[in-house]
């Protein structure tokens, strides 16, 4: 009950800032109530960024993403930044997706490790071990880059706070 309630809560929440959005581009977005409106654009993408959590089951952390992919941002920089982020979670995840599969192909085809594997298994397994690798990599390369982006986009709200 409580997360439907919160679901809600966010999402009357989005719906209020894009409309604070679409008037702030109407008209022409300098003054300071359009300054308000990026700021809690930014810190609606921090609390969805936050959600995430590689500790979570992994269907919990898919659907963090998912509602992280969705949120309807309008700052490119912003937008930069989720796209970052979401791409270095969702490697994560297809690491661990492929190195599952290679671990359960792997045991169903050796009978638990007693038995040798037909080639075509082992093609597969190995298929989805570089598959894993190069998701590995790619998340290696882009988590230093959302943390960053993120922590300056966290200095960035906290100083226009003061």
């Amino acid at each position: 009950m409580f997360f439907v309630v919160l679901k809600n809560l966010n999402l009357f929440r989005t719906r209020r800032l894009l409309g604070a959005v679409a008037l702030c581009h109407l008209g022409g977005g300098v003054n300071a109530g359009c300054e308000e409106v990026s700021q809690r654009e930014a810190a609606l993408f921090l609390a969805h960024y936050d959600a995430l959590d590689i500790n979570r089951p992994l269907e919990e952390r898919k659907q963090a993403l998912a509602r992280l992919r969705s949120l309807p941002l309008t700052q490119a920089s912003l937008i930069m930044t989720r796209d970052l982020c979401a791409e270095a979670y969702e490697s994560e995840i297809r690491a661990e997706q492929e190195h599952a599969r290679a671990t359960v192909d792997f045991l169903a085809a050796s009978e638990g490790g007693k038995k040798p594997i037909l080639p075509e298994v082992a093609v597969r397994i190995e298929e989805a071990i570089r598959s894993s690798e190069a998701a590995i990599e790619k998340a290696r390369k882009r988590f230093p880059e959302c943390e960053r982006e993120v922590r300056q986009l966290r200095m960035r709200i906290g100083s226009s706070r003061l």
